[in-house]
Formats: structure tokens, sequence, C-alpha cells
């Protein structure tokens, strides 16, 4: 009997090991799955922020990109707007009045003369000569006397 009380014995130890075994190693899943729980945690946080930082810094970029966009938009539109207006208008109310001058769009004030000349041949392009006499003024209104066109006439 001794034997199978002792069987029984090392039987019941090795159960109750095997139990506590379980235990301790269901013990040691929890912590170890704790563990790694509150790492998923901190790597989702840091993935968090680090998914604002790389965020804020696109917004910046398309940001800039947009400013860029809108700057070279008005250049742009400026250039057209310049490239759509005649080179020179004159136009004449009556032979007593002062001529009212566009070049390039913008008005031509304080004229000291405008001469205009414009020939036509047959069979090759006609010939154009003008200059526009003027004074513009600076900032502290100083006149500065300025001429425009090509030469050719005095």
């Amino acid at each position: 009997m001794a034997d199978n009380k002792s069987c029984g014995d090392v039987e019941k130890a090795t159960k109750v090991l095997a139990k506590a075994g379980s235990e301790f190693d269901v013990l040691t899943y929890a912590a170890e799955a704790k563990t790694k729980e509150t790492q998923d945690t901190r790597n989702k946080d840091s993935e968090k922020l680090m998914a604002k930082m790389d965020f804020s810094e696109t917004i910046k970029g398309l940001k800039t990109i947009q400013r860029e966009a809108r700057k070279a938009t008005a250049a742009l539109k400026e250039l057209e707007d310049e490239t759509d207006k005649p080179l020179l208008t004159i136009e004449l109310e009556s032979l007593d009045s002062v001529p009212k001058v566009l070049y390039k769009g913008k008005e031509i004030k304080d004229k000291t003369a405008v001469d205009f000349y414009w020939t036509t041949k047959t069979d090759k392009p006609g010939e154009v000569r003008y200059i526009l006499k003027h004074y513009e003024r600076d900032k502290h209104g100083v006149p500065t006397h300025v001429v425009i066109g090509d030469g050719g006439l005095t």
C-alpha cells in the first residue's frame, strides 16, 4: 500500500504541480499580454503622434505650394493682360484736343509730343515709327522727361 500511496501521492503531487504550473503559465501569459497591450498602446500613441507631426508638415507643404501657385497664377494673368492689350492707342476727339494715348494699356499723362508714322507697301509689311514724349513724376513730385519709341522721328 505504501507503494500505492506513494504512487498516489506522486500522482497527486504531479497534478498539483501541473495545475500550479498551468496557473503559473496562465499568470505569465496574462502578464505578458498586459505588457504587450501596454506596449501596443504606447506604440499606437507614438504612431498617432508621429502621424500628426507628418500630417502637419504635409499641410504646411501644401499651403506653401498653394501660395506659390497663386503667385504664379497672378503673374501669368498679368502677363496675359499685357499681351492682350494693344501696343499703342491714340484717340483724338477733335483737331484742337490733346490726344489720349495708351501705351501697353497704360495712359500716358503730361505729354509734350506724340509722333506716329505709318506707311503700307503692296507686297511687303508696312513701316511703323512712333515717339511719345512726356513727363513722369517720381515719389517726390520731381518731373523727369521720358521718351518712348523706336526713333526715326524727331
